[in-house]
């Protein structure tokens, strides 16, 4: 049986609950590479340090067309979903300085002793090039990242994810 990188990513979502606590099951139609450094990908439920994902990761993606994290644990998840960063009107070149930041970029701050969070990035197409998006709340916490994609008519091409523990 061939296991393609696009079989890799969905397996690798439902191992660790991402599917379907954040997102539901989709068709993966494209790859999403994040990096904080020198040999600091996010692979796919690799482990990051708080020190090494403090600012917000270089971002890279291709689409087949061309086009969170628990709180406080994730058998007891409070404040899911922590919104850390959200960012819309992201250009086919992935230039972020071009797009419309919703969030600014918000590293992982998980509390002591809760174990392994999972922080999650979802990359979506939008139906449109340039969407009006309204204010997100000040508060971070309880963000709905099916809720915002569905308001907005947003498609799921990838996602990606790392754990990160205090």
């Amino acid at each position: 049986m061939l296991i393609t990188s696009h079989d890799a990513v969905v397996s690798a979502l439902k191992e660790h609950g991402v599917i379907p606590d954040v997102i539901d099951e989709f068709q993966v139609s494209g790859l999403l590479t994040l990096h904080y450094g020198k040999e600091k990908d996010v692979n796919l439920g690799n482990q990051l340090t708080i020190e090494a994902t403090a600012k917000s990761p270089n971002v890279w993606f291709a689409t087949d067309d061309q086009n969170t994290e628990d709180q406080f644990t994730r058998a007891n998840p409070i404040r899911r979903e922590w919104r850390h960063w959200v960012v819309g009107n992201i250009p086919a070149n992935a230039e972020l300085n071009k797009a419309t930041t919703l969030t600014t970029y918000n590293g992982p701050t998980p509390p002591p002793g809760t174990g392994k969070h999972r922080y999650v990035f979802v990359l979506f197409k939008q139906p449109q090039c340039d969407i009006k998006y309204d204010p997100l709340p000040e508060s971070r916490e309880k963000f709905n990242t099916r809720e915002f994609a569905k308001k907005y008519g947003l498609e799921i091409v990838t996602a990606n994810f790392f754990f990160c523990e205090n």
